[in-house]
C-alpha cells in the first residue's frame, strides 16, 4: 500500500511537472514591445518628419512581419523564442517627400536583435522592450541578412559583433563592410578583423552647388564644389534637399565618375 501511494504521488508530480514546463515555464513565444528611434536631426530639418516602417525576422519563420510606426513610437510584437530575431526600422516619407530615393535604395536604418538588445520592460507579465537605434542598426542588417539567407547563426554572438562595430567605428558605424562580415559569418570564418570600414580612396571631384547627404544619418553632409574625399570603394549615392540625387563610382585606383539624377 505505501508503495502504491508513493508511486501515485510520484505520477502526479511528474504530471505538474511536466505541465508547468509545457505551459508556463518553457513558453514557445515571447511579447516584446519595440520602440521606434527618434528622426535624427539631420534628417528632420532637410526633410521633414518621417515615419518607421518596423520590420522583424527570425530563424523560426520563412516570412517578415512589419508595421508602421511613428517617430518614437512603440508597438507590441510576440516573436519565437528561438534567438536571434532581427529587427529593423526603415524611415518612410509620404506625398512624395524625403530624399530621391529610388526602387531597392532605402536610408541607413535602425534597428535591434533580440534579446540581445532587449531589457526587462518592468511592467506586469513576461514583456521585454527592444529599443531600436541607428548606432545597433548594422548589427541588426548583418543578422537580418543572414537570416534572410538561412545561415544557421544560433552560436554567433551578435552581441560582441555589435559591441566591436562600436568600439571600433565610434563615429559612423555605418562605415561597416556589412557584405565583408556577412559573407564571412556564413562561412563560418569570421574574426574581429574583419570588424572595419569598407575601402576607400582619396578622390577629387568637383560637387554641384548644394548640400548632400548620405545614407547614414551620422556621416557629414558634402557641401557642393568640395572635394569629397575619401570615399568608398564602388557605388555611393549622395541625396540633396529636393528631388536630386548624386551617383558615385570610384574604383580601386581611385578614379571616380559622378551623375547627377533626379528622383
Amino acid at each position: 500500500m505505501v508503495r502504491f501511494r508513493r508511486a501515485a504521488s510520484s505520477a502526479v508530480l511528474l504530471s505538474l511537472v511536466a505541465s508547468l514546463f509545457s505551459c508556463d515555464l518553457l513558453p514557445t513565444t515571447v511579447t516584446v514591445e519595440v520602440i521606434a528611434p527618434a528622426m535624427p536631426p539631420v534628417w528632420e530639418t532637410v526633410w521633414g518628419q518621417a515615419r518607421f516602417v518596423v520590420s522583424w525576422r527570425s530563424a523560426a519563420e520563412a516570412h517578415t512581419h512589419s508595421a508602421v510606426v511613428p517617430a518614437g513610437g512603440q508597438i507590441h510584437v510576440t516573436v519565437p523564442r528561438l534567438p536571434p530575431v532581427a529587427v529593423r526600422a526603415e524611415a518612410v516619407w509620404t506625398d512624395g517627400g524625403g530624399p530621391a530615393l529610388v526602387a531597392g535604395e532605402r536610408l541607413a536604418t535602425a534597428g535591434g536583435v533580440w534579446p540581445f538588445d532587449a531589457q526587462d520592460s518592468g511592467s506586469a507579465g513576461p514583456q521585454q522592450t527592444l529599443q531600436l537605434s541607428f548606432h545597433a542598426g548594422p548589427a541588426a542588417e548583418v543578422t537580418w541578412r543572414l537570416l534572410e539567407a538561412g545561415v544557421d547563426i544560433r552560436r554567433f554572438s551578435v552581441d560582441r559583433l555589435s559591441a566591436e562595430i562600436g568600439e571600433r567605428l565610434p563615429e559612423d558605424p555605418w562605415d561597416l563592410d556589412i557584405d565583408r562580415v556577412v559573407r564571412a559569418v556564413a562561412d563560418g570564418a569570421m574574426r574581429v578583423t574583419y570588424v572595419r570600414p569598407v575601402a576607400t580612396r582619396d578622390v577629387s571631384l568637383w560637387v554641384p552647388p548644394g548640400t548632400w547627404y548620405r545614407a547614414s544619418p551620422f556621416a557629414r553632409p558634402v557641401r557642393g564644389e568640395a572635394s569629397m574625399s575619401p570615399l568608398p570603394v564602388g557605388v555611393t549615392v549622395l541625396y540633396g534637399s529636393t528631388d536630386r540625387r548624386l551617383v558615385v563610382d570610384v574604383d580601386d585606383r581611385g578614379r571616380a565618375w559622378l551623375a547627377e539624377t533626379s528622383r
